[in-house]
């Protein structure tokens, strides 16, 4: 029996080079974030190791010659040929949730990030990071957020002790989250442009026991909240190299003299554009550490 249209979902595949990611995911994502029903987009790494699999999903039958035009102009907007487009229906059901019910625990340095699925496998000595399965970004499975994590774990290892912290573009909440685990005195905001997003850090901090943490939606830095709390000693932000360059002056502004800033969602051949980015408005290089094409910066105001 043919299920009605109110009862399937769109999904649009096709393939993404491991090296070409960054680039693809900023192109499309400035344009699906302004689409009318934003779509979910998901990456599945393909067994060669050299290509991935980027998955939209549509709740809504969308006009499809329009999507296909879109994502050739993203493909195109990142200096790449077209990519083979297939479409399928689908169930519709929370695939997002439903497929994050199969990923296994993650470990970044102490932390050991998981769903309730698997609260039992919680190690001694851990710090545990429940993480639903939802729409925002930032399940730990990402190699940017895991690379964040081991970042913190770092920082608290050679005794840094941030009094006033940032997360920007939350997504999430699982750095925020991470940042109250370490240091439990300090004030700590998480901002991000999706009010779902924020929806889900807020209900993820429920979820942690860490009901102080002030999640707020803003476009970057642009909030009065974030005006009347700075300056931030510790500013972490894992989104996309397009934005990170963009607000480093307004980074800058808000960075306390001698504070930490963490920054990732870049790729190897985003590093130095937005290394130069920082360093221009007078942060120094502390460190860059890479996980496959994906690059974490740590910087000193």
């Amino acid at each position: 029996m043919m299920r009605n249209d109110n009862e399937v979902a769109w999904l649009a595949r096709f393939p993404v080079a491991a090296g070409d990611i960054g680039a693809v995911e900023e192109k499309l994502g400035e344009t699906f974030d302004r689409y009318h029903e934003a779509p979910v987009l998901t990456l599945l790494e393909e067994k060669s190791g050299t290509h991935w699999r980027m998955e939209i999903l549509f709740a809504e039958k969308p006009a499809m010659d329009e999507i296909n035009q879109i994502i050739e102009n993203g493909f195109k907007g990142a200096g790449l040929p077209p990519p083979g487009i297939s479409w399928d229906r689908v169930e519709a059901r929370d695939w997002v949730a439903e497929s994050q019910k199969l990923l296994p625990p993650i470990e970044a340095g102490r932390f050991f990030v998981y769903g309730s699925h698997d609260q039992e496998k919680l190690p001694d000595g851990k710090i545990g990071l429940e993480i639903e399965a939802g729409p925002a970004f930032g399940t730990g499975q990402h190699e940017t957020t895991k690379g964040c994590l081991v970042a913190l774990d770092r920082a608290f290892r050679e005794g840094f002790k941030p009094k006033n912290a940032l997360d920007l573009g939350c997504g999430s909440g699982i750095l925020a989250l991470a940042i109250a685990k370490l240091w439990p005195d300090g004030v700590i905001i998480g901002s991000d442009i999706d009010p779902i997003s924020v929806e889900t850090a807020i209900e993820n901090a429920r979820k942690n026991h860490e009901l102080r943490i002030r999640f707020l939606a803003a476009d970057g830095l642009d909030s009065p909240e974030i005006a009347q709390a700075q300056p931030f000693d510790l500013i972490v932000s894992n989104i996309l190299a397009g934005p990170l360059i963009a607000f480093a002056p307004a980074i800058w502004t808000v960075a306390q003299p001698g504070g930490m800033v963490i920054l990732s969602g870049l790729m190897r051949n985003q590093e130095s554009e937005t290394l130069a980015a920082y360093q221009q408005q007078g942060f120094q290089h502390i460190r860059s550490d890479h996980d496959g094409e994906w690059v974490m910066l740590t910087l000193q105001a």
